[in-house]
C-alpha cells in the first residue's frame, strides 16, 4: 500500500438502519454482503468474534460475495 493511502470499510453488513440509505430500497438481506463488496474495499467478518462459524459459511461469504485480496 502506497504511503498516504487511506482504505475505508466496515465491520460487517447487516445494519438495518443502513436499508434505504446506504443499501438501495427493496435490496434484499441475501443481496447485502455483495452490494457493500461492491461499494467498499474492506468488510470484517466479525462474526468469528462474537460466535464459532462454520467453515461452510466462510466459503459461501468468498464464493459468493467476495474477491479475497493478500494484500493489506
Amino acid at each position: 500500500m502506497a504511503p498516504g493511502t487511506v482504505r475505508v470499510g466496515i465491520s460487517g453488513w447487516r445494519y438495518d438502519a443502513w436499508r434505504g440509505v446506504f443499501y438501495p430500497a427493496g435490496l434484499k438481506h441475501d443481496d447485502e454482503l455483495a452490494f457493500a463488496s461492491r461499494a467498499l474495499r474492506t468488510i470484517e467478518i466479525n462474526g468469528s468474534f462474537y460466535s464459532l462459524q462454520r467453515p461452510e459459511s466462510y466459503a459461501r461469504w468468498s464464493t459468493r460475495h467476495l474477491t479475497i485480496s493478500s494484500s493489506a
